[in-house]
């Protein structure tokens, strides 16, 4: 009897030591939203608080539409930092931090796709952003809770966007046949076609596509983001 009340007292004591361990990870997990960087701001959607970077425009020309920039899974507004001038020159530019991500909340849930959409768009709503272009990786995005924004027009980027099912099948309504893959010649005929102010190089051989530019007089550098990786070589 006392061996089986010996045994039953261990349980319950292992027990309440694997729960006030849980709970010390949990609370270790969990994190206040807070400012990370210069330029950042709280806004409080109705479950958690996100980390808002709103940077007006900066040239004296006429404004464009403003630019919502929404950065990958694991990564953070600050992926956008290389092109972030560049856009502030023409438009008001407001980056978000996902909900646990950068200087946004940590709570215990609130991760999914839907729910990480519907906070961005509670944000954007409390800034006044209206009219504005969201643009971010695939991730980033869901049909069901990107069709909240008001009247909204999903593009899609890829050369994948030259077949038209592959855009039916993603929702996409404006379809932007652009690639980064193609041959040596195609590239630089379309650069020479085109004739930009400046090349921005994002993966592949930059060294050499720089180098080209930099030959033909077109000024050019290879655009390092933050957490992104090329794919293979």
């Amino acid at each position: 009897m006392r061996g089986a009340l010996k045994a039953v007292v261990a349980i319950v004591v292992v027990l309440i030591a694997l729960a006030v361990v849980n709970m010390l990870v949990l609370d270790s997990q969990t994190k206040p939203a807070a400012v990370t960087a210069d330029g950042g701001s709280i806004e409080s959607a109705s479950s958690v608080d996100l980390q808002v970077f709103d940077s007006p425009a900066t040239g004296s020309g006429p404004e464009g539409a403003p630019i919502v920039l929404l950065h990958c899974f694991g990564c953070s507004s600050q992926w956008w930092n290389p092109i972030l001038a560049k856009l502030n020159e023409r438009h008001r530019v407001i980056r978000v931090d996902l909900v646990g991500h950068g200087g946004s909340e940590k709570p215990q849930s609130g991760y999914e796709i839907d729910t990480q959409g519907a906070a961005v768009a509670e944000a954007l709503n409390s800034l006044g952003v209206q009219g504005a272009v969201v643009v971010g990786p695939p991730s980033a995005f869901s049909d069901r809770w990107a069709r909240r924004f008001h009247d909204p027009l999903p593009a899609f980027a890829s050369g994948w966007m030259l077949v038209r099912q592959r855009a039916k099948q993603l929702g996409v309504e404006l379809p932007l046949v652009i690639s980064d893959h193609c041959d040596w010649p195609e590239l630089t005929e379309t650069i020479s076609e085109l004739k930009p102010g400046e090349v921005w190089v994002t993966h592949g051989r930059e060294e050499a596509l720089v180098r080209w530019c930099e030959l033909q007089g077109i000024a050019a550098k290879p655009l390092h983001l933050i957490g992104y990786e090329d794919e293979g070589d």
